[in-house]
């Protein structure tokens, strides 16, 4: 290999630990300018480290998964039926509280939970919360909700 692609140096390092690994660093420098050569310096390398794992008697983890199988004891039937019930009687009336809720159901839940959730798109959070943690949507500049709309927007255009 070497007369075909010049000289070669390496260079392997434990770096650290994984999940479930112990993480080594292997670099190799080889003189070529050709990718089909460095292709075949880089099989034969990994080709080597693997005949040397295997010959030493043991192998490689690859990733795994283990299936418990079980009986699910299923849906509450009883639960199901109720929350079938409440979202027809929410249609029969038309106050489907998804994906927008009206301006009464917002002052009625104001205080009780944050809308728009922090992190959403529709969250703008207040200088308050940004000093307890909130995080920012944007490089730290204070978001206005009708500068980010469509130009057209603004003056209620349409576009079509």
């Amino acid at each position: 290999m070497q007369s075909k692609c010049g000289m070669f140096s390496q260079k392997f390092r434990f770096i650290g630990f994984g999940e479930s690994s112990k993480n080594l660093d292997l670099r190799i420098y080889a003189k070529t300018r050709e990718w089909n050569d460095f292709y075949s310096i880089k099989e034969d390398v990994l080709l080597r480290i693997d005949d040397i794992v295997e010959a030493s008697g043991t192998g490689f983890a690859f990733p795994s998964q283990t299936l418990y199988w079980s009986r699910d004891p299923g849906l509450d039937t009883e639960r199901t039926e109720q929350a079938h019930q409440e979202v027809a009687t929410w249609r029969r009336q038309r106050k489907l509280p998804f994906p927008r809720f009206s301006s009464t159901a917002l002052k009625a839940l104001s205080g009780k939970l944050k809308y728009p959730p922090p992190g959403s798109p529709d969250y703008f959070a207040t200088d308050e919360e940004l000093a307890e943690g909130g995080e920012t949507l944007s490089a730290n500049q204070p978001q206005d909700p009708v500068s980010e709309r469509n130009p057209d927007e603004k003056s209620g255009k349409s576009g079509d």
